[in-house]
């Protein structure tokens, strides 16, 4: 059987409730974990690109260029206090492509050129 090479590779301050961002070697694909009754998924997207990126949050693109970060908290906050079932939102920020799971798991992986 064999190990799926993941770790701890940064710390994500801005989310309270998440314990950092993981990075999956074998999918080269980062994911953070967090709460959407503690913290806003709109903050949790932007924790997870600027910690993938190794980039300051304030330096990165703002995210309503990507996606209406309004709706994004709604959609995620509505869906936890209805207890709805699972679904997922995926868009593109920041030279990342983003999936957010409505059970709290936010998913990056660096766009490939073609």
């Amino acid at each position: 059987m064999s190990r799926i090479a993941q770790h701890v590779c940064e710390e994500t301050p801005l989310v309270r409730s998440s314990d950092g961002l993981i990075f999956d070697e074998r999918a080269e694909t980062y994911r953070l974990e967090y709460d959407p009754t503690v913290d806003d998924t709109s903050l949790a997207v932007v924790a997870a690109v600027a910690a993938a990126s190794r980039t300051d949050p304030a330096a990165l693109e703002p995210l309503h260029a990507a996606i209406d970060a309004s709706a994004l908290d709604t959609l995620f906050e509505s869906a936890v206090a209805e207890d709805r079932r699972e679904f997922a939102v995926s868009f593109t920020f920041s030279a990342f492509d983003v999936t957010v799971e409505s059970s709290g798991t936010v998913e990056v992986k660096r766009r490939q050129c073609t």
